[in-house]
């Protein structure tokens, strides 16, 4: 599928498991190379040399690898910290001790979502 991007450049979207013997499918293939003797287009294959092989690509590769992970793990922390949240709000309504406006304080939740929880829970 070809389709025009907002930004004026142009994506093509193409199966990743895409087998054919043109020249699609040879670009297909490049990427499931692991060596770039392996490759049969010269410009991914000096790239995968560039990022496997020298000391400055190695660098950089390591250092992006890096960040994702940061980033990655802050993501995770911060969807486990919701989830315990409405957890912990939920333990909250389910004891009926507390008015939700004092369970949305207690939680950091907004209370929007504690009312949502709450009337999923008499559901």
């Amino acid at each position: 599928m070809n389709k025009e991007a907002q930004d004026g450049r142009h994506i093509i979207y193409v199966n990743g498991s895409y087998k054919g013997n043109d020249a699609i499918g040879q670009l297909v293939s490049d990427f499931h190379k692991t060596t770039a003797v392996e490759m049969n287009y010269d410009v991914l294959a000096d790239s995968m040399k560039h990022f496997k092989e020298t000391e400055g690509g190695k660098k950089t590769m390591c250092k992006a690898v890096e960040e994702y992970a940061k980033e990655y793990a802050k993501e995770v922390a911060e969807e486990v910290a919701e989830k315990e949240k409405n957890e912990n709000a939920l333990r909250m309504i389910e004891s009926g001790k507390l008015a939700l406006e004092d369970i949305a304080v207690f939680t950091n939740l907004p209370l929007e979502t504690v009312k949502s929880l709450a009337s999923q829970k008499r559901a």
